[in-house]
């Protein structure tokens, strides 16, 4: 939440949701969210976060010319609800991968993830001309599948049985959007 003194940093601006820098600060709610199975396990990670970790992620992510990590914070309430971005930026090729995470219970299902994709897309083709976002999803995170689809992300292949996850092999997902499939679904 802010104060009146200190207006909210906005790097992006969408419809119900803005864009800032992911900061040090967000450390402790970034490790919460992903402690949290709901959020780690459609990731396909498993091992735990401690604070010194997603601290070091958040440094190096901000250091780092290839990434864009940004917070998620909703527009009427000032509320970091999630993040996201664009890791492994390849400028030679005008391509990355893209994340969006809704760390917040109560706000998933309510299309801030909409929304927030769409903002880190427009940036990527308007702002970074890149021709290329890609993603990898568990064929079994129907909730983000659908999203992807909804912002354009085309099915690109599959990457059979690839992740473990809860004791079975699961197919891995991958999805891109090029800058003329973007620009053409805008207008």
């Amino acid at each position: 939440m802010t104060t009146d003194t200190h207006p909210p940093v906005v790097f992006l601006r969408g419809e119900h949701v803005y864009a800032r820098p992911l900061e040090l600060a967000d450390a402790d709610q970034c490790q919460r969210w992903m402690n949290d199975p709901e959020i780690w396990s459609p990731l396909g990670t498993f091992l735990p976060m401690n604070w010194e970790k997603e601290r070091n992620f958040i440094t190096l992510s901000q250091s780092r010319p290839e990434c864009v990590q940004l917070a998620i914070v909703t527009s009427d309430d000032d509320n970091m609800i999630g993040m996201g971005g664009l890791m492994n930026i390849r400028w030679k090729d005008r391509a990355a991968s893209f994340d969006v995470i809704i760390g917040e219970a109560n706000s998933r299902g309510r299309g801030y993830g909409t929304d927030a994709a769409r903002l880190i897309l427009n940036y990527a083709f308007k702002t970074l001309n890149l021709n290329r976002v890609e993603l990898e999803v568990l064929a079994s995170n129907e909730p983000a599948i659908h999203l992807y689809e909804k912002v354009g992300f085309q099915p690109e292949g599959v990457r059979r049985e690839c992740h473990f996850v809860n004791g079975h092999y699961q197919d891995g997902l991958i999805f891109s959007i090029l800058a003329h499939e973007y620009h053409t679904a805008i207008h």
